[in-house]
């Protein structure tokens, strides 16, 4: 008799970072996973890969209970200097980016090794009951909907060591298998884009060097020879060195360089300051390419992220954050379907919404990989005043700070992100602000951030402004929430409510009339209603989606407007 299929809600081929988290976001929602991984840990690299993890992905790591894990092992980068000819250069290189970091309450960039960033996603995951099945690659899958019971993909796995077979069944099949990605591959989706012919060096390790400030989080040589180098602090006692193979040097070594090649050029490129290599972690070769998938989705039922879907260069550190991204963009979609709780058509909003992104991010990677290895790019010839790779630089750097911190990410209107409803309001699609409130009677502010991090949950927020001034309103909408065909009570299932009162109030009833719509917080000197753009006069409501993107804002009056937009995707009989 055939072995019984095990099944499953997700079937997720590849246990790196993106698989790992989209797993444990999707197992926090109640969605159930299974992980297969097609190397034995023990035989994949125990250092080296990602390793810096800008604000806006640490903002979506705290959503998910995973940010105060990674902070005690990580480095936290708060500063960057750049070195030419033994000289610092002033306002140039990583530098720039920390000037657009101060939206965010991580000001910062966190470097820790992917090794251990992997440990703690794949810890997190198990806590909850889960293991990841290491030594299995997929081999074949094949989509059937007669059965109707929503186990829609058929997928065969293989032992690597044994060659035994099984059967899974799953209701959607995600690659997140890296630049490789068989799901990909079985899928027959092409890949646009091309290589570009650079080759970089990567060496992590143990090193001496009386280059100053060697700890600063992350610093630059400018180089003749080398590039742009990059020197990066990590985890634990290690540093990263990273250069470029300029054509002079890969003619020289061609693409099997040595380690102790790659050790000497390491000392060269960090010229006039010395370097002493105690020990290497992890040492790669590899050339620059910039590519993405055609497509996201497929056959309705089978989606990529991560690496699977787009492959760039380490330039700007985008690899495992645009991964982050991914995971945390598509796991709230696919818990919603699972559950029954969404239409499945809102799934083709992860395409719409991270192609474009990946994109952007193809683009601004031409021109720094180029920059990083000693070219002027073509499109930045014109505005770099010297002529010179350093200066076109620190144009992208400027140019694209914004999107490569991840606070400047915005998606393009759809039925998640409605066209804007209130002229002062920011713009639906982008990052909600992380304003600072106060709870009733405590002494300090509290980041909205902190306390919104329910997994899978929309949250509403009722600006009151001045309740002097909008009492009307306020009662009107307590009564407008109550009718049972408001959106609060079609939809409770997914909503958590937060009013936010300008100024102080001893209590919700004297603040508000009644009491909280959810929890009362306070907003003292209305900086809150500030950065969302709510006039204290008026006040509003805002709808922010599961991964804090702003959704949809509307007048204290128009809940009607918000159960119209709720009802664009929402299955109502589910809930």
């Amino acid at each position: 008799m055939a072995e019984k299929p095990q099944t499953t809600d997700v079937f997720i081929c590849g246990g790196g970072p993106v698989g790992l988290l989209l797993a444990y976001s999707l197992a926090r929602q109640g969605v159930q996973s299974l992980v297969v991984e097609r190397y034995q840990r023990e035989l994949q690299e125990k250092h080296g890969r990602a390793t810096s993890l800008y604000p806006r992905s640490l903002e979506l790591l705290e959503r998910e209970d995973l940010f105060d894990q990674l902070a005690q092992v990580g480095f936290f980068a708060r500063n960057s200097i750049t070195y030419k000819d033994g000289q610092v250069v002033p306002d140039r290189g990583w530098q720039i980016l920390w000037k657009h970091f101060k939206e965010s309450f991580h000001s910062y960039v966190l470097n820790i090794r992917q090794k251990y960033s992997e440990d703690i996603f794949r810890a997190s995951y198990e806590a909850l009951g889960y293991r990841v099945q290491f030594g299995w690659e997929l081999s074949s899958y094949e989509i059937d909907t007669k059965l109707e019971d929503g186990h829609n993909v058929t997928a065969r796995i293989k032992s690597l060591e044994t060659g035994e077979e099984k059967v899974v069944r799953c209701k959607y099949l995600v690659g997140a298998d890296g630049g490789n990605s068989t799901v990909r591959q079985l899928s027959q989706i092409p890949m646009e884009g091309e290589k570009s012919g650079f080759k970089w060096i990567r060496i992590d390790g143990k090193f001496n060097t009386n280059m100053p400030y060697p700890d600063i989080g992350i610093g630059s040589i400018e180089t003749e020879t080398h590039g742009n180098v990059l020197w990066v602090r990590l985890d634990h006692d290690a540093h990263r060195i990273g250069y470029a193979l300029s054509p002079k040097l890969y003619e020289k070594y061609g693409d099997n360089i040595t380690e102790d090649q790659a050790k000497y050029e390491a000392n060269e490129a960090m010229k006039p300051y010395t370097l002493e290599i105690e020990r290497v972690d992890w040492m790669t070769c590899y050339g620059i390419g910039q590519r993405v998938a055609k497509q996201f989705l497929s056959d309705d039922f089978v989606l990529l992220a991560g690496d699977a879907g787009h492959t760039h260069s380490s330039g700007f550190a985008q690899g495992m954050n645009t991964g982050i991204h991914d995971a945390t963009n598509v796991s709230w979609k696919l818990a919603g379907i699972v559950k029954g709780f969404y239409d499945p058509v809102v799934l083709q909003s992860f395409e719409d919404e991270r192609r474009p992104t990946a994109q952007q991010l193809i683009e601004i990677d031409k021109s720094a990989a180029a920059a990083i290895s000693g070219i002027v790019p073509a499109k930045y010839a014109s505005v770099a005043a010297e002529s010179s790779p350093d200066e076109a630089m620190r144009v992208i750097v400027e140019e694209t700070a914004p999107f490569t911190a991840g606070l400047g990410i915005r998606y393009k209107d759809s039925i998640f992100n409605k066209p804007q409803q209130r002229k002062i309001m920011r713009a639906q699609g982008t990052r909600a602000p992380d304003v600072l409130l106060q709870k009733p009677g405590a002494q300090l502010r509290t980041r909205l951030y902190e306390i919104n991090k329910s997994p899978g949950r929309w949250t509403v927020l009722v600006f009151a402004g001045s309740s002097a001034l909008t009492k009307d309103a306020l009662s009107q909408l307590r009564g407008d929430l109550a009718l049972r065909s408001s959106f609060a009570q079609k939809y409770s299932p997914l909503l958590d409510f937060l009013t936010v009162v300008h100024g102080g109030a001893p209590s919700a009833w004297i603040a508000l009339g009644g009491p909280a719509f959810g929890k009362m917080l306070l907003d003292p000197d209305g900086s809150a209603h500030d950065e969302y753009g709510i006039a204290v006069e008026a006040g509003g409501l805002v709808v922010l989606r599961p991964d804090t993107v702003i959704g949809f804002a509307a007048d204290l009056k128009d809940v009607q407007e918000v159960d119209k937009y709720f009802a664009g995707f929402c299955k109502q009989s589910s809930l």
